[in-house]
């Protein structure tokens, strides 16, 4: 798993914050990581769950406010229904990569969480799948969906 990380220095005018007028060293706050990547996996499939069952218009409404400005419920629909041409019924599905990223390809900068999975379904029996999801409102909505194998 890649975990993105930011290290942060502070200048306190030629004090290093070891003396005990200067600044008062603080702890980073902490981040739960995987608090984060539960209630994203969580997320990601209850959604795919809507997916597979045909539930287009729900799956729709429980993708992140990103996507919903690039992707009109039609088109997504739409969307959804050739991949179902293309790959059949989904037979199974394992997670097979996670990764933490502050910035993916085509979207804004934020916490994002993506899982590759690999599939069987029924016109493809090894098929890969990247599912990206993002903090939004305390949550973690679906942002993307790709085939990429």
């Amino acid at each position: 798993m890649l975990l993105v990380t930011a290290a942060v220095g502070f200048a306190a005018c030629g004090d290093d914050g070891g003396s005990p007028t200067g600044p008062t060293p603080t702890d980073p706050p902490v981040v739960d990581t995987q608090s984060d990547e539960d209630a994203a996996r969580q997320s990601v499939d209850a959604w795919l769950l809507l997916l597979d069952a045909g539930s287009y218009s729900e799956a729709y409404d429980a993708t992140g406010s990103i996507f919903r400005e690039e992707v009109t419920a039609e088109e997504f629909r739409t969307a959804m229904e050739e991949r179902e041409t293309i790959l059949g019924a989904v037979e199974s599905r394992t997670l097979s990569s996670t990764q933490r990223l502050s910035v993916v390809p085509d979207a804004p900068p934020g916490d994002y969480f993506v899982f590759e999975f690999d599939g069987a379904y029924e016109l493809r029996p090894n098929t890969r799948e990247r599912v990206t999801a993002v903090a939004e409102s305390d949550e973690w909505p679906v942002v993307g969906i790709y085939i990429i194998r």
